[in-house]
Parts: C-alpha cells; sequence; structure tokens
C-alpha cells in the first residue's frame, strides 16, 4: 500500500523529523523571486488520513540559518490552529488554506 504514497520527511529544529507516507496538497511560499528572505508551507495528508503542515524558513543572509517546524493533527482545523494563530491569519496562511478549511469570519 505504500507504493501508493509517496514518503516525506517533514524537518523540525529541535524536535525529531516528521516521516510518513502521504500525498502533497498544497505548497506556497512568500518568495517573489529575488527575496532574500522567505516563508514556504506544505499541506499534507498522510495515508491514514491525519494532517501535517510543514514551515520552512529561508534566509541568504551572512551568518543567518534557515529553519524548520512541522505540525500534525487528525483534522485541518486542529493542524492549522497548532500551526497558526487563526484569529489574524497571513495572507500566505490564508492561501495554503484556500479549498481546503474556511479561514471566513462570518459576521450577521
Amino acid at each position: 500500500m505504500e507504493n501508493e504514497f509517496e514518503k516525506y520527511v517533514v524537518k523540525r529544529d529541535g524536535k525529531k523529523d516528521l516521516s510518513f507516507y502521504g500525498e502533497e496538497l498544497n505548497w506556497v511560499s512568500s518568495n517573489t523571486g529575488n527575496s532574500s528572505r522567505w516563508t514556504e508551507y506544505t499541506l499534507y495528508q498522510t495515508k491514514k488520513g491525519k494532517y501535517v503542515i510543514q514551515e520552512a524558513h529561508y534566509t541568504l543572509w551572512q551568518d543567518e540559518f534557515d529553519t524548520y517546524d512541522g505540525y500534525v493533527g487528525n483534522s485541518l482545523k486542529e493542524v492549522f490552529s497548532k500551526a497558526f494563530n487563526l484569529s489574524e491569519p497571513s495572507d500566505l496562511v490564508k492561501e495554503l488554506a484556500k479549498g481546503f478549511l474556511d479561514l471566513t469570519e462570518y459576521i450577521e
């Protein structure tokens, strides 16, 4: 059954990396093509139905280092809540969630 899914390893600084079989659902980046610092998020679903968000911050600046983190949840709402402040989601987070999780605040 693993052959139907790709194997992924999500790097996490200061924590154990996450390894799983699954599929990539979405990827977003703040890189405009000439950025010296940018953020990338990748949303995955594991073959068992869990969700994973990989967070990567990249830099081209001297004496700075790329940083990585990853989050796991049993639902889209759970994993997004672990990874982000959903009361004030950034445009990049909204783009990652688009088509998967509604981050709209509905008012009357």
